[in-house]
């Protein structure tokens, strides 16, 4: 929500006028601006980049609640309609693509460790606060839309830290199959990992690793005389009818197998 808010609150200040905005005002714009703008010229890009910029984008935001709750002009009424429009369209969209479209459910259980009931029940309970929140807004209890709004994120947070954070975890990392490979692995060994699992388990070891690309080199490995070792995506291993013959699981973490061309002493 506040996000949606963020363009209205810099046009808010910009549209008094710079001599007229106030030191604070243009204190936060000038904030904002030059991290914004010096990490849009950079290269390299992440999201994490511009957390800098938000204290002072929700000094901003705030600055609009204060207006709507202390002397809500027509035209800031109008500004904050205008920014809820795609925050509810958004959430709406969120549901119908559950609803209709419905991201194949196997995929989901064995990527993420949720299931689209999970997921659902997720989108429902994080949606259905900000329409609260537009209904009191129509009836310019702008109080009681603003705490509707800060319960969204308290209620999604919770129930993203109770409820699915610990189910996601082991679908996240490669923790325990890494340190039962480095238990295993003669000193110096690399680890070796199928497709794209080669990152995480790097920061639980003191090893390289290597990765394998492709089915017939995953097949080479295995039939060697040493004992092999290799991580590898539940879904990957089903897919490839000839490597789960030709290997054993060793262990499970996740969606995650490690696998070896023996059994386990």
């Amino acid at each position: 929500a506040w996000s949606f808010f963020r363009p209205m609150a810099i046009l808010r200040t910009l549209r008094k006028g710079l001599r007229r905005a106030g030191d604070g005002l243009l204190f936060l714009i000038c904030w904002f601006s030059v991290v914004f703008l010096f990490f849009t010229a950079a290269n390299s890009k992440l999201d994490t980049y511009i957390l800098p910029a938000f204290p002072a984008v929700a000094l901003l935001v705030a600055g609009v609640w204060h207006g709507l709750i202390t002397a809500p002009s027509p035209g800031l009424r109008r500004g904050a309609v205008y920014s809820f429009a795609p925050l509810f369209l958004l959430f709406l969209a969120g549901m119908l693509i559950i609803l209709v479209i419905q991201p194949p459910a196997k995929k989901l259980q064995l990527q993420y460790g949720v299931s689209l009931h999970d997921l659902f029940v997720f989108w429902l309970a994080v949606a259905g606060i900000p329409v609260i929140a537009v209904l009191f807004f129509s009836f310019r209890r702008y109080r009681a839309a603003f705490a509707a709004l800060a319960a969204t994120f308290i209620v999604g947070i919770l129930l993203f830290l109770i409820v699915y954070a610990p189910a996601m975890d082991s679908y996240r990392s490669t923790k325990d199959l890494a340190k039962e490979m480095d238990a295993i692995l003669p000193p110096g060994e690399q680890l070796v990992l199928f497709k794209k699992l080669g990152d995480p388990s790097l920061f639980y070891t003191t090893r390289r690793a290597t990765v394998i690309h492709s089915e017939k080199q995953l097949l080479d490995y295995l039939v060697s005389n040493k004992r092999a070792l290799c991580v590898i995506e539940r879904v990957e291993y089903e897919r490839h009818e000839k490597v789960a013959k030709s290997s054993y699981v060793l262990s499970e973490e996740g969606n995650k197998l490690l696998i070896s061309n023996r059994p386990a002493s």
